[in-house]
């Protein structure tokens, strides 16, 4: 992250190919809905919330609204730190520098964890970072994440041909086969949501078709939701898993 910050011409974000507003309509109606209304669910004045891979806090700071006791955030990157503590509310956060793969925290000290794009950039996260996970959350404590998965053909052809930035060389979409099971080892439930099929494909359209595709972008969104939980997990192109009581 900090290489991509210091050339920051360096190739195109899928998104860039999209539409702005209908990529971000599109985000908002999909996994990151799902993702605010499992903060809103979780985060309490008495919960105490850790972000790894917080890069600068983004998905932290939209969780200082409800006000946890505690706000930790945790990246590797000194500079990512420090231009999240200078953002709007870095001030309600700590901030710390670490590895995911030994959490500076205490056994049990944790209510929610968060992890926002961070596990497929971690080549560990399925041994060591997931025991460190467990190790830090409360019994009764929830971990939340969203990535990228592998299967999906359109996000497969986009990261085969086109021009893109890439994070980290270990970059890895995560496989929607074993995921389950990977969780389950770990964790006494988990939920797997899938979103976007074809869905990305309407926003393009939207920057060249002279109709408003706006309903058709929510309403495809919400189908595709819906059929992840009927088997189509594999082929979404994102999942927002939310795994409780850990083992």
């Amino acid at each position: 992250m900090d290489r991509y910050n210091d050339n920051d011409d360096e190739g195109k974000w899928i998104a860039d190919y999209l539409s702005t507003d209908g990529y971000n309509n599109l985000m908002d109606v999909g996994h990151q809905r799902l993702v605010r209304e499992t903060l809103a669910k979780h985060l309490t004045s008495n919960a105490s919330v850790l972000s790894i891979g917080a890069g600068q806090g983004e998905w932290l700071r939209e969780s200082t609204r409800y006000e946890p006791r505690h706000s930790l955030a945790l990246d590797i990157s000194v500079n990512e730190l420090r231009r999240g503590s200078n953002a709007e509310n870095g001030d309600r956060i700590e901030w710390l520098c670490g590895d995911a793969e030994r959490l500076p925290v205490r056994d049990d000290s944790i209510d929610f964890v968060l992890a926002a794009a961070v596990l497929h950039h971690l080549p560990q996260w399925k041994d060591a970072i997931l025991n460190e996970i467990c190790r830090v959350l409360s019994p009764d404590g929830v971990f939340l994440f969203f990535d990228p998965l592998r299967y999906n053909p359109f996000a497969m052809l986009a990261r085969r041909f086109l021009e893109t930035r890439k994070r980290t060389e270990a970059e890895v979409p995560l496989n929607p086969f074993t995921l389950r099971s990977t969780l389950e080892s770990s964790f006494e439930t988990v939920d797997l949501t899938g979103f976007y099929v074809i869905s990305p494909i309407c926003t393009l359209l939207d920057a060249i078709a002279p109709v408003n595709l706006e309903g058709a972008i929510h309403g495809l969104s919400e189908i595709e939701r819906r059929l992840s939980k009927r088997g189509l997990l594999p082929v979404t192109a994102e999942v927002v898993g939310i795994a409780s009581y850990p083992r």
